[in-house]
């Protein structure tokens, strides 16, 4: 699942302040567990597959070290799984030209491998110490105006940092 990649460009580290995004994963094929398999392997994971224009858009946006909230869909309930940030900002995402992939695009293969979909690699952070429900960010004020309750199809978003902090305390025990 993850690989270690060489160093690229894209891996310098941007002295912008960092951006928050929420990316929804089926925890069936990536989950928070996962991740956390791939980082104590030493490796970061890929995070690919995204086939929306305005999804593709906010990956490309991401800088190096932004911070992430993974978010579990296609379960009942879905919820905030963990936290994780860029480890390796957009480059082209080939698994569009694998047959063998669920998220082979035919449209590219035809056009002989021409395609414009990205992906990122997140470096796990930290498990959530409570799995954060949907109905329960519903619920939370700092969430009124987020993105995640107004497109429930998109998979990658992003949040303010009130949001963010908002999950994050939500999601996080304090020691």
């Amino acid at each position: 699942m993850g690989k270690n990649l060489p160093p690229s460009p894209s891996t310098v580290p941007s002295p912008l302040p960092r951006s928050c995004w929420l990316v929804k994963t089926e925890p069936g094929e990536l989950s928070i567990d996962d991740m956390k398999h791939d980082v104590d392997q030493r490796k970061t994971t890929p995070w690919d597959g995204v086939r929306n224009t305005r999804a593709r858009n906010f990956l490309m946006q991401m800088s190096l070290g932004d911070d992430v909230v993974i978010y579990h869909s296609s379960i009942s309930p879905p919820g905030v799984a963990g936290f994780a940030t860029i480890a390796r900002t957009h480059y082209p995402d080939d698994t569009c030209l694998n047959p063998a992939s669920p998220y082979v695009d035919k449209k590219a293969i035809a056009k002989g491998g021409k395609h414009n979909w990205k992906m990122v690699d997140l470096a796990f952070a930290r498990k959530a110490d409570v799995f954060v429900t949907l109905d329960t960010l519903r619920a939370t004020p700092a969430m009124k105006d987020a993105l995640l309750l107004k497109c429930a199809r998109l998979s990658v978003m992003p949040l303010t940092a009130v949001q963010f902090a908002g999950i994050r305390k939500l999601a996080v025990k304090l020691s």
